[in-house]
């Protein structure tokens, strides 16, 4: 019986081959809140808008690198085939209630362990981003309803709630579709079903490096979305999971610039 070695070298290649993406998305992030921002709000620059782009592009781009990655393997931009690969099928009614009931439960958890962020933030020695706003910082307590975001006073400033959901939006589909739709399936062909463990420990702790104070509280998320969206074999799990807790900021938003 003859064994396909070339295929096996393939798989484990491709498997591995994920490894990267996680790494330049998080070195992206990390020097962007680390150098990039402070330097732009040294120059005027509205934190808001510095601290989105550190944010937010690097997703983008390596978003961006993936499709190109894709495209270059044949990958099919009909909807059909890019539904099929990207895992986003639709799921099913008692799906939706398990997602959003497993969001639910994942933001209490994480809302109970913020003290251990409070808690490593202040006994590691290594120093926060001084641009850093009460939204990122553990030390600073967060207002709620707050009057300003990111540094930008909310009263009169009303297109900062679309500005934000935009900046929501494009953040949870790319990451979604690149770690969980693009990614998590060419893990499994190697790691099989332990595969969202390693897809969850590189989100939490490459990707998130910048917010090392947030290893422990980062786990929940970062373990029950790519186990969710492996078990049952959606992205729109990871969307769900991974958008609810950042969704309420976007409520929150709305209703203090509202109320003015």
């Amino acid at each position: 019986m003859s064994v396909d070695t070339s295929s096996t070298r393939s798989r484990i290649s491709a498997g591995f081959g994920t490894v990267p993406y996680f790494v330049a998305a998080g070195l992206l992030i990390f020097v962007g809140i680390y150098v990039a921002t402070p330097w732009l709000v040294a120059r005027r620059v509205p934190l808001l808008f510095a601290i989105t782009g550190s944010l937010f592009l690097p997703i983008v781009v390596v978003f961006a690198a993936a499709l190109v990655v894709y495209q270059r393997g044949g990958g099919d931009w009909r909807w059909p085939a890019f539904r099929d690969r990207f895992r986003l099928q639709w799921p099913t009614r008692r799906e939706w209630l398990l997602f959003l009931t497993a969001g639910l439960l994942v933001l209490a958890v994480e809302a109970l362990l913020e003290p251990v962020s409070v808690w490593v933030a202040t006994i590691v020695p290594l120093p926060l981003p001084a641009v850093l706003p009460p939204l990122l910082d553990p030390l600073t307590p967060v207002d709620v309803p707050p009057s300003a975001f990111m540094g930008m006073p909310l009263a009169g400033n009303l297109w900062i709630v679309p500005f934000w959901i935009l900046a929501f939006v494009v953040n949870i589909a790319g990451e979604e579709l690149l770690w969980r739709g693009y990614l998590l399936p060419r893990q499994e062909a190697v790691f099989g079903r332990w595969a969202w463990l390693l897809n969850g420990i590189l989100w939490a702790y490459v990707v998130h490096a910048f917010m090392w104070w947030n290893f422990v509280t980062l786990l929940p998320t970062s373990l029950v979305t790519p186990y969710l969206a492996q078990r049952y074999e959606t992205t729109w799990a990871g969307i769900t999971v991974h958008g609810l807790g950042n969704a309420i900021w976007v409520v929150v938003l709305a209703a203090s610039v509202i109320q003015g």
